[in-house]
């Protein structure tokens, strides 16, 4: 009697306990993505905030970006409005870096970019896994050349792995 009331109590507790189906879902919401662009530099350097095949990038390269193109090199203890000159300037955080070059008036003249395991925009990682089906995004990394009055050249790295393989797949846009 013992055993069977014994029995009765443990699977009333069970019930009580919570199941682990938890389930985790992205929306993917381009709206929430957008950053506005407000740069406090004079609107000197909107140029360089301005790409189209940067809308859809990853909060950290925006904000990196914005960051840069706020900078005023005029403030800086080695700006000297006599000389006409540039002016290097580097941002790093973590593995991720900009380097960019500055005119005598504090516009961004050239700049190179390098930003590590990023989220890839969505129609390039959608385009990637239905074309390597079965294989994992392992790391990615997105390169951006930027040089004054010529157009943004962004490119993807993504390397994937499938049990002991491995590719890298690299994409210009």
């Amino acid at each position: 009697m013992k055993t069977i009331l014994f029995g009765f109590v443990f699977l009333g507790l069970t019930s009580l306990t919570f199941a682990q189906n938890d389930i985790a879902a992205v929306n993917h919401d381009a709206a929430n993505y957008n950053i506005p662009i407000t740069v406090t530099n004079a609107k000197i350097n909107l140029p360089y905030l301005s790409n189209d095949n940067l809308n859809d990038s990853a909060e950290r390269i925006k904000l990196l970006r914005k960051k840069i193109a706020d900078y005023n090199i005029k403030e800086s203890k080695i700006y000297t409005p006599e000389d006409s000159v540039t002016y290097d300037v580097v941002l790093t955080e973590g593995a991720n870096q900009i380097k960019v070059v500055y005119n005598n008036e504090g516009e961004i003249i050239h700049g190179e970019e390098t930003f590590e395991n990023i989220r890839l925009p969505y129609a390039i990682s959608s385009k990637v896994a239905k074309d390597n089906p079965g294989w994992e995004f392992y790391s990615t990394w997105c390169f951006i050349t930027y040089s004054k009055n010529k157009t943004f050249k962004v490119e993807y790295k993504i390397k994937l792995k499938k049990g002991n393989k491995s590719r890298m797949i690299k994409i210009i846009d």
